[in-house]
């Protein structure tokens, strides 16, 4: 008899667990805070493509790739599963399926189901905790094909869509209450230490989520894979290409710098040159520039395009020899507008 209400206890603590589980796992999913991940390799390249999926509300996903691509799935709940949830990409991508785990300790599994282009890396799901998202906006999301159970908004950018974005944000930096009497530089991204001659050099920075590789400097091809394997790096700059092996590819200059002088000053440079060449004068470089001659009681930026459709910012900028990775936060809301904005207007293929 003992063995017997032994037994029955076991399975009542069973079908408990199984209960408990299928109810955390079904809330797992709607968590706007969990990102999940998977690497893809395309079919003709063998390149490896990480794909990252995070909920922004009930209905709606944002998808982003670590190649700079932003898709938004807008999820019809009526033709949802609680536990599984398909998203489907544009064109020849395929679809997503994400699901919860059983267990309440298990994680949620994002799988490729079908594809013309790519296929799945083994083992490659991951879940993590990130930043909510906070500037994906309804009245981005196409209203058309209401038949289908899913809406896509695809931003492909050109190398000139990309120079084209990067240089507006600029000037709408330049026009904003934030440089008012103030220098705006843009300039590929530097932490101004000099550069090894022997190998290269990769420039990061951190944020509460992210490992951000800003870019490289060098001229060693073969030293790209090594350095992309050191860090787990998910995230990089508007014009750089995490898939890619050419050191060309890691040059963006989605970076700016905003400083004050006590002159108040209101200008725009293009490059690090031009800036160079009209005002450090006998300063000589910018660690002294910025202790003798910017304007300390004012605010100085470092400020970043993210591919994930993020700026990030230094709000106490200083250019220093410290071997500690910067701290990067997200930048405040009018300039996530801003930026999301010309993504969107400069996207070459919009698709349902």
């Amino acid at each position: 008899m003992k063995n017997k209400n032994y037994l029955l206890a076991l399975l009542l603590l069973f079908f408990l667990g199984l209960f408990y589980g299928s109810f955390i796992s079904k809330n797992a999913l709607k968590d706007t805070r969990m990102q999940y991940a998977t690497t893809l390799i395309e079919n003709k390249s063998g390149k490896e493509v990480t794909f990252y999926v995070q909920r922004y509300d009930d209905k709606t996903f944002q998808v982003t790739n670590s190649q700079g691509m932003v898709y938004i799935s807008k999820l019809d709940k009526a033709l949802a599963d609680e536990n599984t949830l398909t998203i489907e990409l544009p064109g020849h991508i395929g679809k997503f399926s994400l699901q919860g785990s059983i267990l309440p300790w298990g994680q949620a599994n994002l799988s490729l189901i079908r594809s013309d282009l790519y296929s799945q890396k083994e083992n490659s799901s991951e879940n993590q905790q990130v930043a909510q998202i906070h500037n994906l906006k309804e009245s981005n999301l196409s209203s058309e094909d209401t038949g289908k159970n899913l809406k896509t908004l695809k931003l492909n950018l050109t190398k000139q869509n990309i120079e084209s974005i990067i240089s507006d944000f600029g000037k709408w930096l330049f026009f904003s209450s934030y440089a008012e009497e103030a220098i705006v530089v843009r300039e590929p991204f530097d932490q101004y230490r000099l550069p090894s001659l022997e190998n290269n050099q990769a420039l990061e920075v951190t944020t509460k989520n992210y490992n951000i590789l800003t870019r490289i400097i060098g001229n060693q091809e073969s030293q790209i894979e090594d350095i992309k394997a050191e860090k787990a790096y998910n995230l990089t700059l508007l014009g750089n290409n995490l898939a890619s092996s050419s050191i060309d590819d890691f040059q963006s200059s989605a970076s700016f710098r905003l400083y004050h002088l006590p002159t108040k000053v209101h200008k725009y440079y293009a490059n690090t040159g031009s800036e160079a060449g009209e005002l450090l004068g006998n300063s000589q470089n910018y660690q002294n520039y910025y202790q003798t001659t910017v304007d300390s009681k004012k605010t100085s930026y470092q400020i970043i395009l993210g591919t994930n459709g993020t700026v990030y910012l230094q709000d106490k900028f200083q250019p220093n020899t410290s071997s500690e990775l910067p701290k990067f936060k997200e930048a405040p809301q009018d300039m996530q507008d801003a930026y999301h904005k010309l993504l969107e207007k400069f996207s070459s293929e919009k698709e349902q």
